[in-house]
């Protein structure tokens, strides 16, 4: 099983016999995936399936009903003749689209949902939002289309840049935060906030539950607590300073924690992810402890199969790999590394290998690091 994540859907392609003996691999992947990426339709590629059965066909149900409620679609990509027949059989081909190729579905997708729901500010689509947490509607969040950008490596940079399309550079990360200014909500997530209309109506609802809403209501005064450490007046506005692009990230992961405590919302990849974009704002003191926490979510997200998908894994292997080369550890480095590169032999080849969510993209750099870290034996990273 492979995940390709792409604008706006996500490519998971299966290949040989997928059953009943599948499914204690199938089904968390499956699980993860619609947690990590409910705003993306979901495409099965089965061109490389030889067989399915009935186990497999109502997974394939239970999982088109669970994105029909976030108001995505399940749709089955060029099936094998095999497989194709027993969708015939089954009638399954007339519960779940089949799709033969994915040019029109690339170009449906193109059109960015999110665009609709914004107004220009200072030269960037803000989005119109509501707090689910505290009602409010003095958020602060912005539209960004990471595939509309051109994303490249600097030698003595260990974060990728981006280039927008006035080929000009662009901070990106520092803006990915969206925060609600009364409660001091926080997330990278667009679908952990209410999406407004002109009228001001909630077009697309926030996916967080009851529970979680409660654990995030209670902790607003530790938020408030965060922002205090600062001892100054933060703006959250574009663009962010150094210091307002590291408090938001603090606060991202202050929320990301306190609703772990729901287990359905436990995700130390992202947390780990979220540490590690901080140490890009972060006071060069601070540097050590934070790469340190980095380590210990990432390395149990990679203990975890279930919170893995290529391009999850993908930087998984890239922030472990710098973790250890900064802890003078060469020789997990270079595991790490080799991890990498044998996952990367697995990937589908992609049409444009150079956008932040690439699995390839993320492996050029690591290629970059070996070379010159490990087999170069050059001075530690992150100085």
């Amino acid at each position: 099983m492979q995940f390709l994540v792409k604008n706006g859907f996500t490519e998971v392609v299966l290949s040989g016999n997928v059953n009943m003996s599948s499914l204690m691999t199938l089904t968390p992947q499956l699980t993860s995936y619609m947690n990590q990426y409910n705003n993306n339709h979901l495409v099965l590629n089965l061109s490389n399936t030889i067989f399915i059965d009935s186990s497999i066909i109502r997974l394939f149900l239970n999982v088109q009903k669970r994105l029909q409620e976030s108001k995505k679609a399940l749709y089955l990509l060029k099936p094998s003749q095999t497989v194709r027949d027993i969708l015939d059989t089954t009638n399954l081909d007339k519960a779940i689209p089949v799709i033969d190729t994915l040019d029109e579905f690339e170009t449906e997708c193109k059109s960015p949902k999110y665009l609709s729901y914004t107004f220009s500010e200072n030269g960037m689509n803000r989005l119109k939002c509501s707090c689910e947490i505290c009602g409010s509607k003095n958020v602060i969040g912005y539209f960004l289309d990471c595939s509309s950008m051109e994303w490249s490596w600097k030698d003595d940079d260990y974060y990728p840049f981006s280039i927008n399309r006035e080929k000009q550079y662009f901070d990106f990360f520092s803006l990915r935060p969206v925060i609600c200014i009364e409660c001091y909500m926080c997330s990278v997530d667009l679908t952990h906030f209410n999406i407004l209309d002109n009228t001001g109506s909630i077009a697309l609802r926030s996916t967080i539950d009851i529970r979680t809403k409660q654990l995030l209501s209670r902790s607003i005064s530790r938020r408030k607590r965060i922002i205090e450490t600062s001892n100054q007046e933060l703006s959250f506005l574009c663009p962010r300073d150094q210091t307002a692009s590291y408090y938001a990230y603090l606060l991202a992961e202050d929320c990301l924690r306190i609703a772990a405590i729901n287990k359905s919302y436990f995700n130390p990849y992202m947390i780990g992810y979220i540490k590690f974009l901080s140490l890009k704002y972060c006071k060069e003191e601070e540097k050590e402890i934070i790469f340190k926490d980095c380590h210990t979510w990432l390395s149990q997200a990679l203990s975890n199969n279930a919170y893995s998908n290529p391009i999850q894994l993908a930087k998984i292997y890239y922030m472990e790999m710098l973790f250890f080369l900064k802890t003078g550890d060469k020789l997990s480095a270079k595991d790490m590394y080799n991890n990498f590169s044998d996952m990367m032999k697995k990937c589908t080849p992609e049409a444009n290998p150079y956008i932040l969510e690439s699995p390839h993209f993320w492996f050029e750099k690591a290629q970059m690091v070996y070379d010159n870290e490990i087999l170069k034996n050059s001075t530690t990273l992150l100085n």
